[in-house]
C-alpha cells in the first residue's frame, strides 16, 4: 500500500497547500548578500575616549526623554534604505549591555514596542524621523539604535544586528552585517589628597596646589567656593593621574576663609568636597611640616599628620622580618582617627612579617605573611588598615545605590607590599544578618566582586571575612 493511499484525498490536499504556503513564505524574504556593500564609516559613542551618558543623541519624544546611540553609513548616492520588513525587529533583538552583564540589555523596547503598535503610515514617519535618514549633502546615512540611560563609568558592549539597513544590487538586498563594539560613559571624578590643604592670603600664583584622585576627563574644570581655578591640568605619575591646579588670581583671588572644591569632568559628573581647602588671613602661619611624632612604643614610632586625619605606625628595622605582631590601632593613635597605616622597610628578599594583627572597634585585621613586593626593595612599604579616606568613599560609595549599606568601608590596601591572606572582622549594625553580603572594591579594577568566604556572628553582629586580595570591604544588604 503506498503512502498517499494511506491518506484522504482531502488530507493530502491540504498538506500540498501547506507545503505551498511555505515555499511562497520562503520566497517572499528578501535576498541578502554575503558580502555587504553597506559600509559603515563611524560610530557615537566609539571605543576611544569617554561620553556623557546623558549627551547621547537626548531627544524629548511625546514628552518622554529618550537617548540613541548612532551608526554612520556611507551613502554618497542616498541609496540606502531601512529594511521594512524587519528592520524594527532586528533592532529590538540587538544587545547593549555593561561588560559581564550579558544577561542585561539596555536597547530601549518600550520606545520599540511604542513604534511597533502604530499604523504603518505614522510608524514609517517616526522611523524617518527618530531611526534612521539620510543626509544627502554629506553623502551619509544614519541609523539610531535607541537606548535607555546609562550609568556613569561603565564599559558597555554592543552587538547590532545585521540587515536593518538595505541597499538593492542587481535585485539582491546587500544588508548591514553584524557590528560590534565597545565605549566607555564618563566618570564621576574623586579626589584622595589636596596638597597643600592650605594656603595664606596673597598667596604665588605660579605656584601650584596638586590633587590627587582619579577619573579625571583631559577637559576636568576645578572649583574653589564658586571661583574656577585658573588652570588644571592633567598629569600623570607613573600611571597614576592627578591634577596640577592654579589657583584663580587676579581680580578672582580667593579671600581668606574656608572652600569646598569641585572637581567636574561635565555638568552632570561632578564631586563637591566640602570645606577641604583654605586660605589663611595674612600673618598666620602654616606649620613648619605636614608630620609630627604622636607616640614613641618599643616597635617604632607613631607619626600623625598635621592636615588630615591620618596616622602611620613606622616600625622599626627589626620587625621588618617578626614572626608575629599585635597593635591596638585605638590606644595608639585614638579612636577618631580615620586612616591608619603601619609602614616598614624592604631591604631584603626573603623579610617577612608572619602575621600582623590590628584591633580597633572599626574593624580587627589580622594578615599573614606581609612582605615588601620584589620591586620595592629599599623602598618603603605600606599597608592601610581600616577606615577610607573620606574623598575616596563618597565616590565609591555612589556605585552602591542598590545596595543598603551596614557596616564602615574598611580597607585593606597595599602599597609597595603585599601578603597571602588577610581576615577581617567588621561589625554591621541596624540589620537583622540574614541577609548580608560582603563585597571588595578593587582599586586597579574599580569595580565591586563578592567576597565568597564570611561568616556571619549574630551574637557580635560582626561578620568575619577572608581574602586572599588587597581592596575595601563592606557589608551590604
Amino acid at each position: 500500500m503506498s503512502l498517499i493511499g494511506s491518506i484522504s484525498k482531502d488530507e493530502f490536499s491540504i498538506k500540498r497547500l501547506l507545503i505551498f504556503v511555505v515555499i511562497l513564505m520562503f520566497l517572499a524574504i528578501p535576498a541578502y548578500a554575503e558580502d555587504s556593500e553597506v559600509v559603515i564609516k563611524a560610530k557615537y559613542p566609539d571605543t576611544d575616549g569617554m561620553y556623557d551618558e546623558h549627551s547621547l543623541f537626548s531627544r524629548v519624544i511625546d514628552n518622554t526623554r529618550r537617548y540613541f546611540i548612532r551608526i554612520t553609513f556611507d551613502d554618497p548616492e542616498g541609496e540606502l534604505f531601512f529594511n521594512e520588513f524587519n528592520g524594527l525587529n532586528n533592532i529590538v533583538t540587538s544587545r547593549l549591555f555593561p561588560a559581564g552583564s550579558a544577561h542585561a540589555n539596555l536597547v530601549d523596547l518600550d520606545f520599540l514596542n511604542y513604534l511597533t503598535a502604530m499604523e504603518p503610515e505614522e510608524r514609517a514617519e517616526y522611523i524617518d524621523e527618530y531611526i534612521f535618514n539620510n543626509n544627502q549633502s554629506a553623502g551619509e546615512a544614519y541609523l539610531y539604535i535607541p537606548i535607555r540611560l546609562l550609568q556613569a563609568g561603565t564599559t558597555y558592549d554592543v552587538i547590532v544586528n545585521p540587515n536593518i539597513v538595505l541597499l538593492e544590487n542587481d535585485e539582491i538586498q546587500s544588508g548591514n552585517l553584524m557590528t560590534i563594539w565597545s565605549f566607555n560613559t564618563m566618570s564621576i571624578p574623586y579626589i584622595t589628597g589636596i596638597s597643600p590643604g592650605s594656603v595664606v592670603e596673597g598667596y604665588d600664583e605660579q605656584k601650584s596646589v596638586i590633587i590627587s584622585g582619579g577619573f579625571f576627563a583631559d577637559s576636568v574644570d576645578v572649583y574653589f567656593g564658586d571661583t574656577k581655578a585658573y588652570r588644571a591640568y592633567l598629569r600623570n605619575n607613573e600611571d597614576t593621574p592627578y591634577l596640577e591646579v592654579y589657583l584663580p588670581r587676579s581680580k578672582k583671588r580667593l579671600e581668606a576663609g574656608m572652600y569646598d572644591v569641585t572637581v567636574e569632568n561635565s555638568s552632570s559628573h561632578e564631586q563637591l568636597y566640602n570645606g577641604v581647602f583654605s586660605v589663611l588671613p595674612e600673618g598666620d602661619h602654616l606649620p613648619n611640616a605636614d608630620y609630627r611624632v604622636k607616640n614613641e612604643i618599643r616597635q617604632g614610632d607613631v607619626i600623625s599628620s598635621i592636615r588630615t586625619s591620618e596616622d602611620t605606625l613606622v616600625l622599626s628595622s627589626r620587625y621588618r622580618d617578626a614572626r608575629r605582631l599585635e597593635f591596638n590601632l585605638d590606644e595608639l593613635m585614638g579612636e577618631d582617627v580615620l586612616v591608619r597605616k603601619v609602614e616598614f622597610e624592604g631591604r631584603r628578599s626573603g623579610d617577612r612579617i608572619s602575621e600582623l594583627i590590628t584591633r580597633s572597634k572599626w574593624a580587627d585585621i589580622t594578615v599573614s605573611s606581609l612582605s615588601a613586593s620584589s620591586s620595592s626593595r629599599n623602598e618603603k612599604a605600606t599597608i592601610s588598615l581600616g577606615r577610607v579616606e573620606p574623598f575616596l568613599a563618597q565616590s565609591i560609595q555612589t556605585s552602591l545605590w542598590e545596595r543598603s549599606i551596614k557596616s564602615e568601608l574598611i580597607q585593606v590596601v597595599t602599597d609597595n607590599c603585599r601578603f597571602e591572606r588577610a581576615r577581617i572582622s567588621i561589625p554591621f549594625s541596624n540589620s537583622s544578618g540574614d541577609n548580608l553580603k560582603v563585597l571588595r572594591y578593587d582599586e586597579i579594577t574599580r569595580r565591586w566582586y563578592n567576597v565568597d568566604y564570611y561568616t556571619v556572628n549574630l551574637v557580635d553582629r560582626r561578620i568575619v571575612l577572608q581574602s586572599f586580595s588587597p581592596g575595601i570591604f563592606v557589608v551590604v544588604e
